[in-house]
């Protein structure tokens, strides 16, 4: 079986049993659980980004390399969330990702709608600053010694306005008028929409199904500021020590860290070399792109093999499990 036959062969698999398990899920609880579906979701989320993986490394422009390596990182990450999430204490940890992620989605969507609002009402502000101007000029403009006065007034109006009638000014006031209503409405709308994610918040925080999980972050509040869902009964205190409690130190220590780099801003000093005491910009390539996208798509596989056993086995697909990794034994044997 050939490397390329190996990766289809494992996707395709991976795939027939989610839907195995989701058809059973439905079957047996007509609407599953929270901490059922939550690891169904996060290994399909795997699969997910390996298909877009699978497209981007057909290509060969420069800005698959960012894009692949960044998808492969989020895949790396999912993989630890979930092998961490399926490996004791499973309803507890499930609830808490689901809690946690979405607590800080509303809040996010709470904190946007504050944003818009409050732009919004700039803009207000500054039409109704203009617009105050705009009539107390017409007021000057029109006033009864302008207005007996043509030539004069025409003269004023194209001064101040680059308009020849009083008439175009007051369809200036008009629409002023009209965008200000339109931007109170806009307002009202926008209050409306943070006011639905609030009560959705409010109730997320009112479910007593998340008490547990409450009382565990009132405790991590204590020492961070922010906690993971993995922070909590836990000393886990970053995502490095969630690696290497799961003993994927080097994988985070190495493909992990070098995605990284890559996507935020020490990927910098790899667009320059030095020659001869000068800097000088790297020419892209679409080879090397090409071959970084391999590089992306195989460590993606590579999470994927590491942590679909330990998946299925945790749905109860023992001799699935088991098959799976004979048809991996095999392939390692004809390597």
């Amino acid at each position: 079986m050939s490397k390329m036959n190996m990766d289809t062969y494992l996707y395709k698999y991976c795939e027939e049993q989610i839907n195995i398990i989701y058809d059973e899920l439905i079957k047996g609880n007509g609407s599953p659980e929270i901490e059922e579906i939550i690891p169904l979701l996060l290994f399909k989320n795997i699969l997910d980004k390996i298909s877009t993986l699978k497209v981007l490394k057909k290509k060969a422009d420069s800005s698959i390399k960012e894009s692949s390596q960044g998808i492969a990182r989020v895949v790396i990450e999912t993989q630890w969330n979930l092998m961490f999430m399926i490996e004791q204490d499973s309803k507890f940890r499930a609830l808490s990702y689901y809690y946690l992620a979405l607590e800080s989605q509303l809040n996010s969507q709470i904190t946007s709608y504050d944003y818009h609002i409050s732009e919004t009402q700039g803009y207000i502000e500054k039409n109704l600053d203009n617009l105050r101007l705009l009539k107390d000029n017409y007021s000057r403009l029109t006033s009864i010694k302008l207005l007996n006065d043509p030539a004069a007034l025409k003269y004023a109006l194209n001064k101040n306005y680059g308009i020849n009638s009083k008439i175009e000014i007051e369809k200036k006031i008009k629409i002023r008028e009209e965008s200000n209503k339109e931007l109170f409405n806009t307002i009202q709308i926008l209050k409306n929409k943070k006011k639905e994610v609030e009560n959705k918040l409010n109730v997320l925080k009112d479910d007593k199904k998340f008490s547990d999980v409450q009382k565990e972050i009132t405790k991590s509040k204590q020492k961070i500021n922010y906690p993971k869902w993995y922070n909590l009964k836990t000393n886990i205190v970053s995502l490095r020590q969630l690696a290497i409690f799961l003993g994927r130190k080097k994988q985070y220590d190495g493909v992990y860290n070098m995605f990284s780099q890559e996507i935020h801003v020490l990927n910098a000093i790899n667009q320059i070399y030095i020659e001869d005491g000068v800097a000088k910009l790297q020419q892209s390539s679409s080879n090397v792109n090409h071959t970084q996208a391999l590089d992306a798509f195989s460590s993606a596989m590579y999470a994927l093999t590491e942590v679909a056993e330990s998946f299925l086995y945790f749905y109860g697909k023992v001799d699935e499990s088991i098959f799976l990794r004979r048809q991996m034994e095999n392939y390692s044997k004809e390597k």
